[in-house]
């Protein structure tokens, strides 16, 4: 047996061993769903709240946090071992670190703040994302890039109103809403 897996918590081993299966799902699909590529960064985010938290600080948890922590950094290494070799690709063929263009658009959309966040059609808008990409589409890998750089300049010069915004959506997806959905009611 590995190392780690032997001493007093043989059932840390598990989790991290779990935690890899995890991650390598996640790899997965991200592949198929490129908007997940941005989720070990909000893991991370989550995980420097939790951090600050004093009682989690002063150790006083059993030792949850750090066997949480493990876990977290585990199934992050197998979603890696999956996108790595995308990413990498990526960047040698084409100059840009991403898995697949696409998550400019998705960024873009889902930071605008005149239509929460949502899909255009629920809001009465249109996709105006050909605005800002012109002579290039989403798709492509400059109008994709240009979607991101005016959605990073929408988050810095909103940023109190966008963190609310990522506040109500996850709240309309972890308890429903009518907005919650893919298509609009007509």
């Amino acid at each position: 047996t590995p190392r780690e897996c032997r001493g007093n918590f043989p059932a840390e081993c598990g989790r991290r061993r779990l935690g890899v299966w995890a991650g390598v799902v996640l790899g997965a699909a991200t592949l198929t769903r490129p908007v997940i590529q941005f989720f070990p960064l909000g893991m991370a985010l989550a995980a420097a709240a939790l951090e600050m938290l004093p009682r989690l600080r002063s150790g006083d948890d059993g030792g949850r946090w750090r066997r949480l922590r493990g876990a977290a950094l585990a199934c992050l290494l197998g979603q890696l071992l999956i996108v790595a070799p995308y990413v990498l690709k990526n960047e040698i063929c084409f100059g840009r670190l991403v898995i697949a263009n696409g998550g400019g658009a998705a960024l873009y959309l889902g930071s605008d703040l005149r239509r929460g966040g949502d899909e255009p059609p629920y809001g009465g808008f249109n996709y105006d994302t050909s605005e800002h990409t012109r002579p290039f589409t989403h798709l492509d890998s400059e109008g994709d890039a240009r979607l991101t750089r005016v959605a990073a300049e929408r988050l810095r010069a909103y940023p109190w109103d966008s963190l609310w915004l990522v506040v109500r959506k996850a709240g309309r997806f972890l308890f429903g809403n009518t907005r919650a959905f893919f298509f609009p009611r007509r």
